[in-house]
């Protein structure tokens, strides 16, 4: 695994923002042979710095409307310990002094993400829901396979040869994932890197 692949999800180890590292990791993956040296370093700095990645979250949820940060709000308080999570706070900094002095953890729903990808970077993506295969080059849904209402969990970026992406490793495959993590996972959808946008999440 190349240095920079190792790193690009390094603070989903302690905070709950895969919805941004796996987007990262899917704009790496996409655009890597257009990025100069500069361009990388600054990747690798947001990746790997709390207040860089901290500024590059409120940038982006000041460009959302209400009702798109109301849904990340509902989504968030899904999570143990969210329960009563504000985005008013988090944006004021104020939610990350009562977590911890540098919780960034924020729930995204699918199509928050995909908003990410268009809004940050310039990557459309199409959004398949189901799990009959896996589907590369694609940000992936997990549920708790026991979950038989299949809350959305985590996101995992799987490359276009199926290698999985999280938390800073690499995994040769989900099930190899699945094994290393301690957690059994499923996939629920996939929000594909797509020349152009043909669908949002409805999820």
């Amino acid at each position: 695994m190349s240095m920079i692949t190792s790193v690009l999800g390094t603070l989903n180890k302690k905070d709950g923002i895969c919805g941004f590292t796996t987007s990262i990791m899917a704009y790496y993956k996409n655009r890597k042979g257009e990025l100069k040296n500069d361009a990388r370093d600054r990747l690798i700095a947001t990746a790997t710095d709390v207040e860089k990645m901290k500024y590059m979250i409120l940038n982006f949820l000041n460009t959302l409307t209400n009702a798109e940060r109301e849904e990340i709000e509902i989504f968030t308080r899904t999570f143990e310990n969210f329960k009563n999570w504000s985005i008013d706070k988090y944006m004021s900094g104020k939610e990350q002094e009562k977590q911890s002095k540098e919780n960034l953890s924020i729930a995204l729903p699918p199509k928050i993400v995909q908003l990410f990808l268009e809004t940050k970077f310039n990557i459309s993506s199409t959004c398949h829901q189901g799990a009959n295969s896996l589907v590369g080059n694609s940000i992936v849904g997990l549920a708790y396979a026991t979950d038989t209402e299949k809350n959305l969990k985590h996101y995992i970026y799987i490359s276009e040869k199926l290698k999985v992406y999280s938390w800073a490793r690499k995994f040769d495959n989900l099930t190899v994932f699945n094994d290393n993590t301690g957690n059994r996972y499923t996939p629920i959808f996939f929000i594909t890197i797509s020349p152009k946008r043909q669908s949002l999440c409805a999820i």
